[in-house]
């Protein structure tokens, strides 16, 4: 849960009217209103800051959120998608070693377009911004207007570019006029590592710190006040992506909506993620991602497996400073917009998955390392035992573990521990 200025103020809120009630209370209300207040932000639409110098020349307009940077130049949109987590929420052995910001860069470049199409923001909103950077007044940028959109006129003849969004996803809509070439249209993709068309038609962008995604693209056609759907497809060369259209009537407007989806929250109040994150997409689109939770409130589905923390999830190795907290796996639908099941996986002491793999049945299969005495393990596994233990140089040492987890998260198939008695992980 990163700290900023909607959040803070909004606990502030929420403390201040919390008085009376006990300091147990108060903590327990925080937590809960406070994961309803990120949950709202995510749907807040962006703001667009058009630049007045607090960006560098090129960029147009600036888009600033949780987790992200966007900025629109004449030609490209450049995203820097990640970011370091406050020092405040690492773990004393971390603060020191914690290393500098990651981040990935993701652009977005019109291919052959018209670098001086006239650019303007749309909708201005109420809010300004302000940037006292500096003890040199003349370097300040007060008043700086927000638009809830960006609009490029002729990017290609007869189309028009408009981005708009919320704090999860950014849309940009092509609006192309009655007769304009619709095959004109191409972007090129930089700064991700693979590109990728799924069973859906969503094309996959790994970055450095995950994944973002353009959903299927949406077509339509607007005929006397009635909305037709066009069916559409991405057509992928290497890195640059162009549209397939299928039929539709030229004489009218047609709109292309791709989304990128670049964000999810899935947490709790404490932290989640660090270096042990693993991520794996079935056959159907659904997504599996396995990390480890410093939350006791980490969002989990009855029926699970662990629908609770074994009570380690605020404990770190000192020395083995990757390992804290407890374990955690949790299946998502393939639009993103559900967990199918989540659960933790863990013991008395801190436990972390290294591996993730899903088999064409759903079967999850995980491995890692764990310093519980009492790991989840099934009757007549292989090793039912902690073997580590007394290991120089280590607050407490771990086994490794293998185990599978059946397809709706309900049931461990087997589970066993694998080690001896020095340090050992999977």
């Amino acid at each position: 849960m990163k700290i900023n200025l909607v959040t803070f103020l909004c606990l502030v809120l929420l403390a201040s009217t919390s008085l009376g009630q006990s300091s147990r209370g108060i903590r327990q209300a925080d937590g809960v209103q406070s994961q309803r207040v990120l949950q709202q932000f995510a749907t807040l639409p962006l703001s667009f800051e058009i630049n007045q110098g607090q960006a560098a020349p090129e960029v147009r307009f600036v888009s600033k959120g949780d987790g992200y940077r966007l900025f629109l130049t004449s030609s490209e949109a450049v995203m820097m998608v990640g970011g370091m987590s406050p020092p405040e929420r690492l773990h004393p052995a971390q603060r020191a070693t914690q290393p500098s910001e990651a981040l990935s860069v993701l652009r977005m470049k019109l291919v052959d377009s018209n670098d001086s199409a006239k650019v303007e923001g749309i909708d201005e909103l109420e809010g300004k911004s302000n940037y006292f950077i500096g003890n040199d007044p003349s370097k300040w940028h007060t008043n700086v207007a927000q638009y809830a959109k960006v609009k490029y006129h002729n990017v290609y003849p007869g189309v028009d570019l408009v981005y708009y969004g919320n704090q999860g996803q950014l849309e940009h809509d092509f609006v192309i006029a009655p007769g304009a070439d619709v095959h004109r249209i191409r972007f090129s993709i930089d700064g991700a590592s693979q590109l990728s068309l799924d069973r859906q038609g969503a094309l996959n962008l790994t970055l450095s710190v995950g994944i973002a995604q353009l959903r299927k693209p949406t077509v339509y056609q607007e005929i006397a006040g009635t909305r037709h759907e066009v069916n559409a497809d991405y057509v992928l060369a290497r890195n640059e992506v162009s549209f397939q259209i299928g039929d539709h009537d030229k004489r009218y407007a047609l709109v292309i909506d791709p989304v990128l989806s670049y964000s999810t929250f899935l947490g709790g109040t404490g932290e989640e993620g660090g270096p042990n994150v693993s991520v794996a997409v079935d056959s159907a689109g659904n997504a599996y991602v396995a990390a480890d939770s410093r939350s006791f409130d980490y969002p989990t589905t009855a029926g699970s497996v662990q629908p609770a923390s074994a009570g380690s999830a605020s404990i770190c190795d000192q020395f083995f400073i990757e390992l804290c907290g407890d374990a955690v796996l949790t299946k998502i639908n393939p639009s993103g917009t559900a967990i199918v099941f989540s659960t933790y996986l863990g013991g008395n002491s801190a436990d972390a998955i290294y591996g993730l793999v899903v088999d064409a049945a759903g079967n999850v299969y995980v491995s890692g390392l764990t310093e519980s005495t009492n790991f989840p393990v099934t009757p007549g596994a292989y090793q039912q035992n902690f073997g580590g233990a007394n290991c120089p140089g280590y607050q407490n040492c771990g086994d490794a573990f293998v185990t599978k987890i059946n397809s709706t998260g309900s049931a461990l198939v087997y589970s066993t521990y694998l080690g001896g008695g020095d340090n050992d992980m999977a």
